[in-house]
């Protein structure tokens, strides 16, 4: 410890972040002091993910769940926490890590609408998420978490009865990257682009064919500037468009 004047210098690690601080408080107890941020460490690993399910009307979803960092500089901090998943078949290998959504510091579940409907036994999500401060400094992973396709949206024969939906883009806005999510009711071709307000195509997503089932896609609006935009799905005779925002 050391004197300057009225001010007394400490380090010491804070007690609701990992960060460094040198701090200089006014000799004698009293309240005045300076703080300098000497070693900005990377955010304390995410602790606590569970996954559970979650019920909307007759459809169930995979439902994750984690605590809170403490750290001011992840709390507080816009799409503080990355959340990724993978996917494998049978006892096959496993997908490679994807990206699937970001949640602010002070939001700690998320419900993954993109696999609601699918029903194969064989097919198995894992999900883990990392944290990320204000300068961009990331977490290590946390532990993943497992859930079995099977236990998502079976009625009560067995069977899944689909139809064409498209939903809300999520999140809405976004930056720079957003999923939609939409269900086909007969195989056949189907589009999703997406629209300026001026009616020029901006993207394409998907136009191949598919068969009955839901089905998600990652619209990364990097390129794009700031605004509103349609995005529109053509699927057999069913046509539908929403809106979205795109927030830079």
């Amino acid at each position: 410890m050391t004197s300057y004047g009225s001010l007394t210098q400490s380090s010491s690690i804070s007690s609701a972040s990992n960060d460094l601080y040198a701090v200089y408080r006014e000799a004698g107890g009293g309240s005045a002091y300076l703080k300098y941020r000497q070693y900005d460490a990377n955010p304390l690993t995410p602790q606590g993910l569970t996954v559970s399910i979650y019920t909307l009307g007759t459809n169930t979803y995979p439902k994750l769940n984690w605590n809170l960092n403490t750290e001011p500089d992840v709390y507080n901090q816009t799409n503080a926490y990355q959340i990724e998943r993978r996917i494998r078949l049978w006892d096959g290998p496993w997908s490679q890590w994807a990206f699937l959504a970001n949640r602010n510091g002070n939001q700690s579940e998320f419900i993954d609408y993109s696999i609601g409907g699918l029903h194969n036994e064989a097919h198995t999500a894992e999900y883990r998420i990392r944290a990320k401060d204000v300068n961009n400094h990331f977490s290590d992973y946390s532990s993943s978490v497992s859930i079995n396709f099977s236990k998502f949206n079976k009625t009560n024969n067995g069977l899944v009865k689909y139809d064409f939906e498209l939903d809300q883009n999520y999140p809405n806005p976004f930056n720079p990257s957003t999923t939609i999510n939409y269900t086909i009711k007969t195989a056949g071709q189907v589009t999703l682009k997406v629209y300026d307000m001026l009616g020029t195509e901006v993207a394409s997503l998907v136009n191949a064919r598919k068969e009955p089932g839901n089905y998600s896609v990652t619209f990364n609006a990097n390129n794009l500037p700031s605004g509103i935009y349609v995005y529109r799905l053509t699927a057999d005779k069913f046509v539908e468009t929403k809106k979205l925002i795109l927030l830079k």
